[in-house]
């Protein structure tokens, strides 16, 4: 299967056992390049891998907080403007309200 395609999961768990293989046949694979760095190389970048996967579903959670409480603060927004809206409309004349940013009829 293509890296591409597969889930982080698998992604971790292939590199994962991936390195444990290797280091149990480290001899037999050590003339194609195989040794202790190699094999450290690739427990770190999963390593990485996953200490960024954290930080990324940490953000997702901020990110979801965030949206949250932006859509209270402009409901509430929302509804002051409408209310100001009908202030202006009421007390002042036509002509005036494109002044507030209003561009109704009546």
């Amino acid at each position: 299967m293509r890296w591409s395609r597969i889930s982080y999961a698998q992604k971790i768990h292939m590199a994962r056992m991936l390195t444990g293989g290797l280091k149990r046949f480290m001899t037999q694979l050590r003339r194609m390049g195989v040794d202790e760095n190699y094999v450290e190389e690739i427990e770190t970048l999963t390593g990485k891998a996953i200490e960024l996967k954290n930080k990324q579903n940490h953000l997702r959670s901020e990110l979801k907080v965030t949206t949250t409480e932006l859509q209270r603060v402009l409901e509430t927004l929302g509804k002051k403007v409408s209310e100001s809206k009908v202030s202006v409309k009421v007390e002042m004349e036509q002509p005036l309200w494109t002044a507030f940013g209003i561009n109704d009829k009546k």
